[in-house]
């Protein structure tokens, strides 16, 4: 688990919610801290809902191993099993983390949503097309989606200690802000210029925001490239020539922002 939990936006979204007989599924990219919120939210029950520590249980599914024990076509049993774990008639919350590994996620968290009432199941998934896919209409009424995003600029500054900035954004033009104007402004806002720039090259994924230079940054994005790949959009459409990919989405990455011109691929 992380030593240091970060808030988001989010989260108080998702909080309204806790309460609810919803199905409350997170969906996002890899590595924008679905995993973190999820533990965020356990925190959140623990410390200002008095929820039990107990009555909360988390399952990482890309586990195979914990997988298998979701797997199985008797709902029921999964239902019983998870309840057996704990000796209250309180409310259970169960937290599974990469949902779309398993086979029918819509038919189970439907069946138990359903026939469990005490069961509240709060789930993330990195996979949206395959989530969409596996989850389409059959659950209309009983989930609520949350899409987490990469971090945004004012979570950005948080990530970096920066609180203190956050007050002066609505102040700065940042966009527009040519280096003429750049030299005249305080260096409280060229700290922020200087803040923005960097979110600008290397984007929002916390990990990176965290590095501590960079080639860290680097290293990560080249990673989370690759994690992609392999495990997302090889995933989904069966890649058979990985460098035609890779060539393809550097070429789309070179003219971001521009028109592609498909006689040209």
């Amino acid at each position: 688990m992380l030593n240091k939990l970060l808030p988001r936006v989010i989260l108080p979204k998702i909080v309204k919610d806790l309460n609810t007989s919803l199905v409350l599924i997170i969906i996002g990219s890899r590595r924008t801290g679905k995993t973190s919120l999820l533990y965020l939210i356990r925190d959140l029950l623990i410390q200002e809902k008095g929820i039990q520590p107990e009555n909360i249980l988390y399952y990482d599914l890309e586990n195979e191993i914990i997988r298998q024990d979701f797997q199985v076509q008797d709902f029921d049993l999964i239902a019983k099993n998870l309840l057996v774990k704990v000796n209250t008639k309180k409310r259970l919350f169960v937290l599974l983390d990469e949902i779309q590994y398993l086979d029918n996620p819509a038919g189970l968290l439907k069946y138990i949503s359903d026939h469990y009432k005490q069961l509240k199941f709060i789930v993330s998934g990195s996979s949206s097309l395959k989530i969409k896919e596996k989850f389409s209409d059959s659950m209309v009424g009983r989930k609520k989606v949350f899409q987490l995003h990469p971090l945004s600029f004012k979570e950005f500054l948080e990530f970096k200690q920066k609180q203190k900035y956050l007050k002066l954004l609505p102040k700065i033009d940042l966009i527009h802000l040519n280096v003429k104007k750049f030299e005249l402004l305080p260096s409280c806002e060229k700290e922020i210029q200087r803040l923005f720039l960097e979110f600008l090259i290397y984007g929002g994924y916390p990990e990176v925001v965290l590095a501590s230079d960079k080639q860290e940054k680097k290293e990560i994005l080249s990673e989370i490239y690759t994690s992609y790949l392999q495990k997302d959009i090889n995933y989904l459409f069966d890649i058979d020539n990985v460098e035609k990919f890779n060539k393809l989405a550097q070429l789309f990455a070179s003219q971001i922002g521009g028109l592609v011109n498909f006689s040209e691929l």
